[in-house]
């Protein structure tokens, strides 16, 4: 699924935009699993677990700011989502 960006030479995977548009994509089909699939209580308590371990796995490794934020940024997202 590789395309060009306006005929530029850089994959448009690399555009900032395109991968805000894909995360906004996969954040909405995630929510519609997860509503299909458990309690909105449920889908809460298991996704903040899960980014807890990952955070903990990522403390013992170099990883630029950036990721944790985005990973930062994603908890607060499912917080908002999921009050």
């Amino acid at each position: 699924m590789m395309g060009f960006c306006n005929g530029d030479t850089e994959p448009i995977e690399r555009d900032a935009s395109y991968i805000e548009g894909r995360l906004d994509a996969v954040c909405a089909i995630l929510l519609g699993v997860a509503g299909a699939a458990m309690t909105r209580a449920e889908f809460r308590e298991e996704s903040l677990a899960r980014l807890t371990m990952l955070k903990e796995s990522l403390a013992e490794s170099v990883i630029s700011e950036q990721r944790m934020q985005a990973i930062d940024d994603v908890e607060k997202w499912l917080r908002d989502v999921t009050k």
